[in-house]
């Protein structure tokens, strides 16, 4: 269920109601086989592995609740080989080298073919009175793709003494989109390439003269190359013209950082970390995700950023029985084209859609705590909680020589204060030897916060998200050492509002049962 303002389709008024959602399934399948050797003179661990699944999903709303659908959706599979490779003492005593590897060769498909406008009731009208018009409730298409991605992942670690290790870690990820639209066959835009290759190498030092003090200092080396297109448009005797451009770009720099930890008595530490930081784009970032409501943007540019952190982490125990483990952190982070949601202009029937972009200078400033505790080995709680003021420091939009309105505004639609709570009580022996009966009970908190800028608009004009509270409840009931076991949830306890980004409604109360067993439990 969920509760929303409901358009009359005819007069275009709407009514705030409470409806049930009507075109929300979702269902998932994956098998995942590998077979290897372990403990062998030429390897700890040599695995190979395939993964085979199957997801198909309806797709209810755009980038706003208002966008109601009721035929739209998507499905997809995974078909996808791996490997893994571990060897301890290779070559030498402490050279350890680990490789592994993945590679998907499966595709997803978003299908939109009704030419339909529904509301929340299920209702719906014909978007056009031509018999003959296409269009779809989105747009129109049967548009299916293959990510071909792969991720390869190599480590070599040496270490000389208690007192001195160093790390080689090298991180590709190549991505080569292709796809076809049956409805829109001459789509030149599906021709054109959409590939991006990434590596990162990272190299560390970590010198420990003692258990009191460490330090670590590493470096890293960052590769970007993206493939896309541009379209110019001109004009013949004969109409206009379009023509794509294929761009290839290559990005590179280096990032830095240290951190340390120095124990000041046993159970008093005090930790802090720097690192020049960057974080490359994601492909569907890049390059869009019609499944998500997500398009593209080639001119999207990675983020760099100085990070610093700071805290303290102390432990102790009363009267034996009673542990408690208290850390808080600072953080001061000063980003530079800081990547970010923002719904677009760009619309198809009136219905906004989602977009990643590059916000020129932000600074983020923030701390958070954290708190647990434990009695003997059958009660635990914890709690946390985090403050992150996150504001525009871009002085100047897009070359302008006035202010930005929106200068040293906190970020829309990014929370900036949240946090949790959850305990978990263990009973063993109930019932029969080897069974374990657990209760456990979590509340997350979000408060209030802008949807957009905080500067545009009036007060009253402005859009928040509400704050949120959430309570789960759950209880597991395990037999033979874990062997056998049934859990049973109830997730929004009391049913209350719950909110995602861009003030998109989260299922309401929800009840499950779930069943596991374990051919093995070593």
């Amino acid at each position: 269920w969920v509760d929303v303002d409901v358009a009359n389709l005819t007069t275009g008024v709407y009514t705030p109601m409470r409806v049930r959602r009507f075109h929300d399934k979702y269902h998932n399948e994956m098998g995942i086989v590998s077979i290897g050797v372990v403990g062998k003179k030429y390897a700890d661990k040599l695995l190979f592995g395939f993964t085979l699944g199957e997801n198909q999903a309806d797709i209810q709303t755009g980038a706003r609740m208002t966008d109601v659908f009721g035929m739209r959706k998507r499905k997809g599979n995974i078909i996808m080989p791996s490997f893994k490779y571990l060897k301890k003492d290779i070559f030498t005593p402490h050279l350890n080298l680990s490789i592994s590897g993945t590679y998907n060769l499966g595709y997803e498909q978003t299908i939109d073919t009704s030419f339909r406008q529904y509301n929340w009731l299920g209702q719906y009208v014909r978007k056009s009175t031509d018999p003959n018009a296409v269009g779809g409730e989105l747009k129109q298409t049967m548009y299916k793709y293959n990510d071909h991605d792969g991720n390869m992942n190599g480590n070599l670690s040496y270490s000389i003494g208690n007192k001195h290790s160093f790390a080689l870690n090298d991180v590709y990820t190549t991505f080569d989109r292709k796809g076809k639209d049956p409805v829109n066959p001459d789509e030149a835009t599906y021709k054109m390439p959409n590939k991006i290759s990434k590596n990162i190498t990272g190299v560390s030092y970590r010198f420990a003269p003692n258990e009191k003090f460490n330090i670590t200092a590493f470096f890293k080396q960052y590769h970007q190359s993206v493939t896309d297109y541009s379209t110019v448009t001109g004009s013949t005797g004969s109409g206009d013209t379009t023509t794509y451009n294929v761009n290839d770009t290559k990005w590179s720099k280096s990032g830095y950082g240290t951190a340390l930890s120095y124990f000041f008595r046993q159970n008093l530490q005090v930790k802090a970390s720097y690192e020049r930081s960057f974080r490359l784009p994601e492909n569907d970032e890049i390059f869009g995700n019609a499944a998500a409501n997500l398009i593209s943007n080639f001119a999207l540019r990675p983020e760099h950023s100085d990070n610093y952190n700071i805290g303290l982490v102390y432990e102790c125990y009363i009267a034996a029985n009673h542990h408690f483990r208290i850390e808080t952190n600072g953080i001061y982070r000063n980003s530079k084209d800081f990547i970010r949601p923002t719904i677009t202009s760009v619309t198809s029937f009136g219905m906004p859609l989602n977009q990643m972009v590059n916000q020129g200078n932000v600074r983020t400033t923030g701390l958070d705590a954290d708190i647990k505790y434990g009695y003997k080995d059958w009660l635990t709680a914890g709690m946390n909680m985090t403050y992150q003021n996150i504001r525009n420091y871009t002085k100047y939009e897009d070359g302008s020589t006035t202010v930005s309105v929106v200068y040293k505004d906190k970020l829309p639609n990014m929370p900036y204060l949240f946090g949790n709570f959850n305990a978990q009580a263990s009973l063993k022996n109930v019932f029969q030897k080897a069974a374990l009966l657990s209760f456990g009970y979590s509340l997350a908190y979000t408060h209030v916060y802008y949807l957009n800028w905080p500067s545009l608009g009036s007060k009253s004009s402005k859009f928040t998200i509400p704050q949120q509270v959430q309570q789960d409840v759950n209880i597991i009931y395990s037999l033979k050492d874990g062997i056998y076991n049934i859990s049973l949830e109830c997730r929004n306890l009391f049913d209350n509002k719950l909110f995602d980004n861009f003030s998109l409604q989260k299922p309401s109360r929800s009840f499950s049962v779930k069943f596991r067993y374990s051919i093995s439990h070593k």
